[in-house]
């Protein structure tokens, strides 16, 4: 990406027409009623997921399906939550990179989250990734380590299209947190102009991340550390074998969306999701503005771990560590969004 002609406090905006063809064919329907929490969901965030609402709120619309498409001719489902005047001018985007389907429980926080940003002025898209979702080609697998990336540089190429100097703001929530490392780390961090990392994974090992990631993940190990091994030296051909499992719980197994979860992910996908091995060197690329966010109550990560080991590869980093905020509650819970909102206004770009 070209670097910005002008610099300004506060983003850019970023022409979020996806085409006309697009938003022509768009199925729009307002966020108020278009969803029902289940009771699963009230059950495990008890952290409210009503949002501050404030005077100069801006009408928007949400973009209930698109598909965009890949360099390799696959087309990944995403969701966009649009400010009306979006449909006429241009917008500040943040693009959202997280493992979680857009039709199951999170699509409520989804609606929570977007909405607000929605509504203070910011499009957001959320993306089904590569792996994921309804129909996957293969599901929880990709076909090489660099694909995710490859994926989102795609993303951005087509909601930046025909901006000469579009802002991309990448956030990412745990894996998908972890995912924004390795994308800021990598050969296509320049198409990005700020990143956000909500209780993000860095590695198995790493000081912030707790044994087994609290329970959640089942890494098969000794799997991983001879595929690893052997990926040294140029041997690739087992790299379809699954080397982690989720424990899902049962009402989600259960539930009316249930047969999309993602139960256990490839050698491929893991890597392709999680910071190269070397984490310190893809924190040490980040020059660009950095918000992590976790909670003191975080199960999967210890929360006042992430600002000396961030800070001691990269000095473009804000942290907050939220009180009494879990590692679901991060994303469910109303308190991070202000942080956001203050840390997007500052900016200078």
């Amino acid at each position: 990406m070209n670097a910005p002609s002008q610099r300004h406090h506060g983003p850019r905006s970023v022409d979020l027409y996806f085409g006309h063809s697009v938003l022509a064919d768009r199925r729009v329907a307002p966020v108020a009623g278009c969803l029902q929490a289940p009771d699963y969901l009230r059950v495990i965030s008890k952290e409210e997921t009503s949002r501050p609402s404030r005077s100069d709120e801006l009408p928007y619309r949400v973009v209930e399906h698109v598909w965009i498409p890949m360099s390799d001719g696959i087309r990944l489902s995403a969701q966009l939550w649009l400010p009306v005047r979006a449909e006429h001018e241009s917008v500040p985007a943040i693009l959202e990179f997280i493992p979680y389907r857009k039709r199951d429980g999170v699509a409520l926080r989804d609606h929570a989250n977007h909405a607000w940003f929605a509504a203070h002025g910011y499009a957001c898209v959320r993306p089904d990734m590569r792996g994921h979702g309804e129909k996957p080609v293969r599901r929880g697998d990709v076909d090489h380590s660099g694909q995710l990336e490859e994926d989102m540089a795609d993303l951005i190429d087509h909601v930046s299209e025909g901006v000469s100097s579009p802002e991309i703001i990448l956030g990412g929530h745990s894996s998908g947190g972890g995912f924004v490392v390795r994308f800021a780390g990598g050969a296509y961090a320049g198409k990005a102009d700020a990143f956000i990392l909500l209780a993000p994974f860095l590695k198995y090992n790493a000081p912030t991340t707790r044994e087994n990631s609290g329970g959640w993940a089942r890494p098969a190990t000794r799997r991983i550390i001879g595929l690893a091994m052997l990926n040294m030296v140029g041997i690739t051909a087992l790299n379809h074998l699954d080397v982690i499992g989720f424990a899902m719980p049962q009402f989600v197994l259960s539930g009316p969306y249930g047969y999309t979860a993602t139960r256990r992910y490839t050698y491929r996908m893991t890597s392709a999701f999680a910071p190269r091995p070397d984490y310190e060197g893809d924190l040490a690329a980040i020059d660009k503005p950095l918000l992590v966010v976790a909670g003191d109550r975080d199960e999967a990560f210890i929360a006042e771990q992430f600002e000396p080991v961030i800070s001691a590869q990269t000095k473009t980093g804000v942290y907050h560590v939220l009180p009494g905020v879990s590692h679901m509650g991060i994303i469910y819970g109303a308190e991070v969004l202000p942080i956001i909102e203050d840390w997007l206004g500052g900016l200078s770009l």
